[in-house]
């Protein structure tokens, strides 16, 4: 992250007071520039995104374990609709698209 941060500061400098210096930076650099900060910027997003699915991972393993288990079955009239079921996602991949769309709107 402090990587991010300093190539994205010395990035800004060179394109808003770039060309105040008397010696500018060539275009070669500034592309290098960028690239760097769009793989810094894909790092950061996935240790982001693993950091949060490892966590709801943890978190529903406990809960779990507090319950001893999985939850029983409904039984009796309120047995579960089985075209319900196929409707819903998984909750650890709606977890996932989550946080994937958090670290879009992130960055």
């Amino acid at each position: 992250m402090a990587k991010l941060v300093g190539i994205l500061s010395h990035f800004v400098y060179w394109s808003v007071f770039g060309g105040f210096n008397n010696l500018p930076i060539d275009s070669y650099h500034m592309e290098k520039m960028l690239r760097t900060i769009l793989e810094q910027l894909k790092s950061v997003e996935e240790s982001t995104i693993k950091s949060s699915v490892d966590n709801f991972v943890l978190q529903r393993s406990k809960r779990e374990k507090e319950k001893g288990g999985q939850d029983p079955e409904p039984q009796g009239e309120h047995e579960r609709d089985p075209r319900k079921d196929k409707e819903r996602l998984d909750l650890p991949d709606m977890k996932l698209l989550q946080a994937k769309t958090n670290a879009k709107n992130l960055f």
